[in-house]
């Protein structure tokens, strides 16, 4: 790629919009590709570059982490019910 066609599609980039799902979408990624995590201190600096308040971040984070461990009970739940399941079959004969 010659330097006028990286311009150009830089140029481009700079100029997109992306949806909040599609952001977080591409900084899924983005994490995954590093093989990373990213911290809650980094997601307050990300969230803040992209104009979020920190009110907004906070009660998200909050909402996140109740789905989370509503997931995970739910998950738990499941499992005692296929458990419960597995041991009330019969024994084979």
């Amino acid at each position: 790629m010659t330097l006028e066609q990286h311009q150009t599609v830089e140029a481009t980039e700079s100029q997109a919009h992306y949806s909040p799902e599609e952001a977080g979408e591409i900084l899924r990624i983005a994490a995954h590709l590093q093989d990373n995590t990213i911290t809650a201190e980094q997601l307050r600096a990300i969230a803040r570059e992209a104009g979020v308040s920190d009110e907004n971040l906070e009660r998200a984070i909050q909402q996140y982490e109740q789905s989370r461990r509503g997931r995970g009970t739910a998950q738990a739940q499941s499992h005692h019910a296929e458990a419960t399941t597995r041991d009330m079959a019969p024994f084979p004969r």
